[in-house]
């Protein structure tokens, strides 16, 4: 039926919105809330009881840039995924983002800690050589 048409005699006209709620109309089924992800709802809201989930992204930045530049790189990576995962409302995919980028900004700490440690080690076994004039 065209709009603004009236119904054919004999038809019921269709129910209008209720004082309660304006726009479902009385008797009509329960439209299904649209999904953009795992919980559903719009994109960029969590629902309820949903904690956040951290995207450590200025440890990955500053693993990077102080620690292990290819390790960092990883992590921020993952870290920049967290957000991502997060706004389409898939928790777990942010979830396990975040402890991988978690995981790589350690692990990039860990070999730049190892690698300056070896690097004085080194430089003091230089230094402390005898000289031979």
């Amino acid at each position: 039926m065209p709009p603004g048409a009236a119904p054919p005699p004999g038809a019921a006209a269709p129910p209008g919105p209720t004082p309660d709620n304006p726009y479902h109309p009385p008797g009509a089924p329960p439209q299904p809330p649209a999904s953009h992800g795992g919980y559903g709802g719009h994109a960029g809201y969590r629902p309820v009881g949903v904690p956040d989930v951290p995207t450590y992204l200025p440890h990955a930045i500053l693993a990077t840039l102080l620690c292990c530049l290819p390790f960092g790189i990883v992590a921020i990576v993952y870290a920049a995924k967290v957000g991502t995962m997060q706004a389409v409302g898939d928790y777990h995919a942010a979830t396990d983002a975040s402890d991988k980028a978690r995981m790589w900004c350690w692990i990039s700490f860990g070999c730049g800690l190892v690698g300056t440690v070896l690097y004085l080690i080194f430089m003091l076994s230089v230094v402390n050589q005898p000289r031979h004039y």
